[in-house]
């Protein structure tokens, strides 16, 4: 009998990927030859200058853009082999996403923005969740990041450091493999900065969630596993 626990080990995986961009006759290489591999459970920061391809890079590796060179994996899937449509279920049934600007819609309350991720889920295999069942899904995880007595607020009405809340509250909601945020707390207090961290590792701790944060911040860097850098194009560990 094989082991399943190693066929499930890695979450995230890219292979000799890269990213180039044409700038008139020149072409500029953002990213060479990343290879990264990502398991279950484990925590990475990627640091780097402002500059340094780091937004790229996460955006690869969830499917949001096209590498021009290598392959990037979730889980056994070559993104490079899936539809839009496909990949964008593999985004719902496996992975979170937190960016510094939070992307909630604005005619939703915060509980239906949190609850939107479960409600879309089609993809077979993942669990299907009722109105009700998803929206008490969503009140649970908004209560953990403090936002219990803002359920029916629209975003116009939150300040910025809950509108950022609420967006950590739908990325983790799904309970993803992977968790990948791009300055997740850059734009909250360090009160409310803490609060967030502590429920990403919470997550991780409970149910094995991986997180990937790309972060400025070097305290909550060294919370994490392992510290890569991003340097010319190039990932090695720090």
């Amino acid at each position: 009998m094989s082991d399943s626990s190693t066929a499930i080990s890695t979450v995230l995986s890219c292979q000799q990927l890269g990213r180039s961009f044409e700038e008139g006759e020149n072409r500029i290489e953002v990213l060479q030859n990343i290879k990264f591999t990502l398991t279950a459970g484990e925590k990475v920061a990627i640091i780097g200058a402002s500059g340094s391809g780091k937004s790229t890079l996460l955006h690869l590796m969830g499917g949001l853009d096209t590498p021009s060179t290598g392959k990037v994996f979730v889980g056994e899937a070559d993104l490079s082999t899936l539809s839009e449509n496909q990949k964008s279920a593999l985004r719902n049934q496996m992975m979170g996403f937190v960016y510094q600007f939070h992307h909630l819609l604005p005619e939703f309350s915060a509980m239906e923005n949190v609850s939107l991720p479960l409600l879309m889920r089609r993809t077979a295999g993942a669990t299907r969740y009722s109105r009700k069942q998803a929206e008490a899904e969503a009140t649970a995880i908004l209560q953990r990041v403090g936002l219990g007595h803002r359920l029916h607020h629209r975003p116009a009405t939150l300040s910025g450091g809950e509108r950022q809340r609420a967006a950590v509250a739908r990325a983790l909601v799904t309970r993803p493999a992977v968790l990948l945020a791009d300055e997740p707390t850059g734009n909250l207090d360090r009160a409310s900065a803490e609060q967030v961290y502590e429920l990403m590792l919470e997550l991780n701790a409970e149910v094995g969630t991986a997180l990937l944060l790309v972060t400025h911040d070097a305290e909550l860097a060294s919370r994490m596993d392992r510290r890569l850098i991003l340097v010319d194009g190039l990932l090695s560990e720090g």
